[in-house]
């Protein structure tokens, strides 16, 4: 009992150090993704898309500023709201705090040296592109830098790179998003649940809430992305799901080969206290071959309910498949607040990189996980 209790005054002291504190990291280069629509998107589906896009570039006014320092939302958006494929130029464009709304039945093509570049404002809350109660809509590697660092007022954590809400059949390939606001990509609430939403292959790095907020979604893919550096503003996660009320969905989630690197708080984060109430609710989360590199924690989790009243309104499975976690700066899981039996948490093959883990943690660590045969030491 008294090196367990030691075990955890150490944890309590490594936590404090590290809520006081954060390093940005370079990436490292074998984490890095191939995010222009040139490399990754070729072809036949490419060269049939652009030969019907219209070309955003024709809208603009004539010798447009192409290194993004001129507004040109408004004429953005009106083209937005009359053509179905949209190509945007290969420069960067200035979008303003009004940002940008997409309709239904699109497709907008980023070449590679597009860039949405936010401008600098004071709102607390807002969305760079807005993918609110449409369906069937297509981003083919679009790069939107946020305005954390021109933000004016301390106020809000909301400003969101993309925010996906109440959507069907929408689709988002090599994004990169980096120091926005709030979120790099949420995905909430609309007039219902985001249905048959699919990230893919997207960079998302020091943005300052979380990188992917997950609140609300049935048939959800997000594939290989590469989440690094989040800090800011708790929660500070790579990828954060943690619905809002009981009136959200968290069916078929999926998060297949993601690479958390270096997020001040978590790589990935489940916290689940706002989703119970008087409706049951159904989960079926999956989490395969995840890797983290240098989080404060690879994985937290907090399944239970804040009501003893409303304990078992949810109930389902959380699979963690192939994990690998190493040098993470407090502990490679975090658990709390797990008395709800209802909840299957089943772990298979998680590796802990003893190689890249301090002695004091790992003393932590065995102490901690000696009953579980799921942790291994690599």
């Amino acid at each position: 009992m008294k090196s367990i209790c030691s075990f955890y005054f150490l944890l309590f002291l490594q936590v404090s150090c590290i809520s006081q504190s954060y390093t940005k990291l370079k990436i490292p280069s074998n984490y890095k993704r191939v995010n222009s629509l040139s490399e990754k998107f070729v072809g036949e589906k490419i060269d049939s898309l652009n030969a019907k896009a219209f070309q955003l570039s024709k809208a603009l006014p004539e010798n447009f500023n192409t290194q993004g320092k001129v507004d040109y939302t408004a004429i953005i958006q009106d083209v937005l709201n009359n053509n179905v494929v949209v190509n945007f130029p290969n420069c960067p464009l200035l979008i303003n705090s009004t940002g940008l709304t997409l309709k239904s039945n699109s497709t907008l093509l980023f070449p590679k040296n597009s860039k949405l570049v936010a401008i600098g404002n004071n709102l607390p809350s807002y969305e760079i592109l807005r993918i609110h109660d449409v369906s069937n809509l297509s981003l083919y590697a679009p790069t939107i830098i946020g305005e954390r660092d021109l933000h004016t007022s301390t106020k809000g954590e909301w400003g969101m790179g993309i925010s996906i809400r109440g959507s069907e059949d929408v689709k988002v390939y090599n994004a990169t998003i980096s120091n926005c606001w709030g979120d790099g990509i949420y995905i909430g609430s609309g007039k219902g649940p985001n249905i048959n939403i699919v990230i893919e292959n997207a960079s998302l790095d020091n943005n300052r809430r979380n990188g992917i907020s997950v609140i609300s979604a049935i048939n959800l893919q997000i594939i290989s992305p590469l989440i690094s550096n989040t800090n800011g503003i708790n929660p500070m996660a790579g990828i954060d799901i943690e619905p809002n009320t009981n009136g959200e969905e968290l069916q078929n989630i999926n998060i297949i080969n993601a690479i958390t690197f270096n997020n001040k708080n978590r790589g990935i984060l489940l916290a689940l206290n706002n989703f119970y109430g008087h409706t049951i609710k159904d989960i079926s989360i999956n989490i395969l071959n995840h890797t983290d590199d240098q989080s404060g924690f690879a994985i937290g989790m907090s399944l239970d309910s804040q009501k003893d009243l409303n304990r078992n309104s949810v109930q389902g499975r959380i699979n963690i498949k192939n994990s690998l976690w190493k040098k993470s700066k407090i502990s490679p899981i975090q658990f709390y607040d797990l008395k709800n039996d209802r909840i299957k948490v089943d772990f298979t093959n998680s590796v802990i990189d003893s190689k890249s883990t301090t002695t004091a943690q790992m003393l932590g660590i065995k102490l901690k996980y000696k009953d579980f045969d799921w942790v291994k030491f690599k």
